[in-house]
């Protein structure tokens, strides 16, 4: 009940409805996702959700980028605030660079894929679905890298 009242609250502010309105149209979102049921509405959200946040993290840093005048003009206004930002290694210790190369395998115990992984129709489909989800997983990392670093710039500039 609370996201219904939440997205009421937030369909109010954002598109100017009714609370009313947008609270039954909330509702009858949530009727029609659990008449869907399961983990096919689940996998409908997630891919609707992914979408969305792959787009953005992706399309962010490049209007940022050629707002301020190209990616030239962007790191350079990076460096001009803190060179570190773009040496992700100055003073990592062997330590640190392991630790750094462990959250990659921290990726294959999340919960939300290993449910994807059991969710396999067979044993030939998993290494399709292994690229799959590490070609999406390295664009969403560098996008929300390349999306700081764009902050920075934008930021420092307005």
């Amino acid at each position: 009940m609370s996201g219904v009242v939440a997205g009421a609250r937030l369909f109010e502010s954002i598109f100017g409805m009714s609370y009313s309105s947008a609270f039954w149209a909330g509702a009858a979102a949530t009727e029609i996702y659990t008449l869907v049921g399961g983990f096919l509405a689940v996998s409908g959200t997630d891919t609707v959700q992914a979408s969305l946040m792959i787009v953005a993290l992706i399309l962010t840093p490049v209007v940022v980028m050629v707002l301020l005048g190209g990616p030239a003009a962007s790191i350079a206004q990076v460096q001009a605030i803190h060179p570190d930002h773009l040496d992700v290694l100055r003073g990592a210790s062997a330590v640190g660079i392991v630790s750094l190369l462990a959250w990659g395998l921290g990726y294959f115990g999340q919960p939300h894929v290993l449910a994807r992984f059991m969710a396999a129709d067979s044993l030939a489909t998993i290494p399709r679905a292994r690229r799959i989800a590490m070609t999406w997983m390295v664009l969403c990392l560098a996008g929300a890298v390349a999306t700081g670093l764009a902050g920075i710039a934008w930021f420092a500039t307005h």
